[in-house]
């Protein structure tokens, strides 16, 4: 199973040269590498020179930000799975994707998700996120993160590309989008795949863009009553939702329960 890794930079020479090596030493054969580029001018390109080996294909050019060059990537990509790893990430560990390709079910699922290992540079800690729930109600605040993702190249073409007109949460937008409006297969896998650092600005979840923008995916996919009733049962008893008899008495009066298929996964 060939698996495309895409990574988008943009001036990113004081982290990528971590990124690349992390792929380098995958011991995974089969994997595609493609770097977009969004026309640096400092020593990226220089440094991509470093790895030709890694690097299946790369683009160096102008772009109408990150998520109008992951979609040049996704065109690119010829894996049948696509996993996104920013340019200050790393892959977890050299055997991570060869763990990955091994635990994804032969029933070929259209998203597979794992776990995110997150380091603060600031502190120096590295924390696990665990993310194996998933109902309406965790599309709140426990959305698969991206760069746990692996999404089926498939999947691109029932749900369609990122919509390039939000800066930070396309993503979010994208996953909100199949797992509501599409018939799509879901498996978790346990596994966490990269380590990702924080401080990006996908990552401040304060910012006034931020915000705006998550709040505009809200009220794309749901009413403003459910809006506010998701909202309060995300703030205050989340977790109990995990719970099989709270979820079914949940699901009598407020829909919480999703329509798509979760793999389980057996360890």
């Amino acid at each position: 199973m060939l698996i495309s890794i895409i990574t988008v930079c943009h001036n990113s020479a004081t982290t990528i040269r971590d990124t690349l090596a992390s792929v380098a030493t995958q011991t995974y054969a089969n994997i595609e590498y493609i770097i977009i580029d969004g026309g640096s001018t400092d020593d990226t390109l220089q440094i991509l020179k470093e790895y030709p080996d890694a690097i299946t294909k790369s683009l160096s050019e102008s772009d109408h930000g990150i998520y109008d060059a992951m979609n040049k990537g996704i065109e690119r990509a010829t894996g049948e799975y696509i996993l996104f790893l920013n340019s200050d990430d790393i892959l977890l560990h050299d055997r991570v994707i060869e763990d990955a390709a091994k635990a994804i079910s032969t029933k070929h699922p259209d998203i597979v998700f794992g776990d995110m290992a997150i380091f603060n540079p600031t502190s120096g800690v590295t924390e696990r996120k665990r993310q194996r729930n998933l109902t309406r109600i965790h599309v709140f605040k426990n959305m698969p993160c991206q760069p746990s993702v692996l999404y089926s190249r498939s999947v691109f073409s029932k749900c369609g590309l990122f919509n390039t007109a939000y800066r930070i949460v396309s993503d979010f937008d994208w996953m909100t989008n199949a797992i509501l409006r599409h018939t799509v297969s879901l498996q978790y896998i346990g596994i966490a795949l990269i380590r990702f650092r924080t401080g990006g600005i996908s990552s401040n979840s304060d910012s006034t863009v931020h915000v705006r923008e998550r709040m505009a995916v809200y009220q794309e996919y749901f009413s403003p009553s459910e809006l506010v009733l998701y909202l309060f049962i995300s703030k205050y008893f989340r977790t109990l939702t995990i719970l099989p008899i709270v979820s079914d008495i949940l699901n009598c009066f407020v829909k919480i329960k999703l329509k798509n298929t979760i793999i389980k996964y057996n360890k």
